[in-house]
């Protein structure tokens, strides 16, 4: 089993208005930094799950604005703590929570050789904040890829790994710098790590409401798909390299439900203003105005969410409907042919007896009478059958 890379530590430390990078710092520089209360300072990790963690356990153990976030048995130097922490928790110096940057990408070229094809992948990386007084951390883990067709099929049920760098950490240094000029903060405060997590949070859901955008035109395509009709007809090919109408509506719900449960909802927004900054919405309108236009564009996303997932029940509706259509035009065609038929049927019933003496058998005009006879009693059944149905006004 290969050895996990090193991850990419990045430090970032607010001097006045301007940013400054620390390089290769030891990880007793990083604590130290962490615990000295005149600091402002983000570190941002990134690279795979267990190296991210790793690094983390060591920068945390005899860490004290840090403490809580590592169990006892891993700050002792024993097992890592779980891969997957609680989705958001408040500790006394720090808030913890997860979150999920969102994108997408259309096209049909496959970034991994094993990806399947299809017109539509969301792009997803996974977020650990850690946020305290005077400190942000983010763990960034690598971006991966769901697809129409892998969600329908389940092909690559643990998604495969997409070349994209997620998180745009050079965004969120600016928007912080801009958030702190409109507040008004020029000297140290003990919001700081509020403030980081207002810019993160506020890219997360402007990330979202990008990647909704893409899945609502795949519905308003798919509705299209299905009112054209085109699908009832058409045969299935087998080893397709799109998906089928059924495939791409499987795919698309069942997108829409990890997108649902990817990022942020409103409630663990408000977990951001617990722990060490409990009442600091009263003490600081600017954060509680802040965090509150937050809460108000994750519950919209959500309600956004839920429009198309309402969007998509319809065409499935409709699909549906039009399949019961289809069936009951058939049935109709059907029926009505079996009853025009009927008639031409007795008459060949009878003159197909093996009696000895039976009536017109040695009439020269027998046949063609027989076969006028029955093409004018079928064209007078199915006229009397287009006015009956006329008078009913039944198409």
């Amino acid at each position: 089993m290969a050895e996990p890379r090193e991850p990419k530590i990045v430090t970032s430390v607010l001097e006045g208005e301007h940013w400054g990078e620390l390089d290769s710092l030891e990880h007793d520089s990083i604590r130290d930094l962490l615990s000295d209360p005149q600091q402002m300072i983000w570190i941002d990790l990134s690279g795979d799950p267990e190296s991210v963690t790793a690094a983390f356990v060591k920068i945390a153990r005899g860490c004290g604005p840090l403490a809580g976030l590592v169990p006892s048995r891993a700050a002792k130097g024993g097992e890592n703590p779980p891969a997957r922490p609680p989705k958001a928790k408040a500790f006394h110096d720090s808030v913890f929570a997860r979150t999920y940057w969102l994108g997408t990408q259309d096209n049909t070229a496959p970034q991994h050789p094993k990806a399947p094809r299809d017109d539509l992948k969301l792009i997803v990386q996974e977020i650990h904040l850690i946020v305290g007084k005077t400190f942000a951390i983010t763990l960034r883990y690598p971006c991966r890829a769901w697809g129409l067709d892998q969600m329908a099929h389940k092909t690559t049920p643990d998604h495969y790994k997409a070349n994209n760098a997620g998180l745009n950490r050079s965004l969120i240094l600016k928007d912080v710098m801009e958030l702190r000029e409109r507040f008004g903060r020029t000297k140290g405060q003990q919001t700081f790590g509020l403030e980081v997590a207002a810019a993160v949070l506020d890219a997360v859901i402007g990330s979202i409401f990008d990647s909704l955008d893409g899945l609502r035109l795949r519905a308003d395509k798919l509705e299209e798909d299905v009112l054209r009709g085109e699908w009832l007809w058409a045969k299935k090919k087998r080893n397709e390299m799109h998906p089928g109408l059924e495939d791409t509506m499987l795919g698309l719900r069942r997108l829409l439900r990890q997108v649902r449960w990817t990022f942020m909802p409103a409630d663990e927004i408000d977990e951001f203003c617990s722990g060490p900054f409990l009442g600091i919405e009263a003490r600081d309108p600017a954060i509680k105005f802040t965090f509150s236009d937050l809460g108000h564009e994750a519950e919209r996303a959500v309600a956004s969410v839920r429009d198309i997932t309402e969007q998509l029940e319809h065409t499935v509706g409709l699909s549906n409907t039009m399949k019961t259509d289809r069936l009951n035009s058939t049935m109709y065609v059907l029926t009505a042919v079996a009853t025009i038929l009927l008639i031409p049927t007795v008459i060949a019933g009878i003159y197909g007896m093996n009696f000895r003496h039976m009536p017109e058998l040695n009439w020269r005009l027998g046949y063609g009478g027989a076969l006028v006879a029955m093409i004018a009693l079928g064209n007078g059944i199915w006229f009397g059958l287009r006015r009956y149905l006329k008078h009913r006004d039944v198409r």
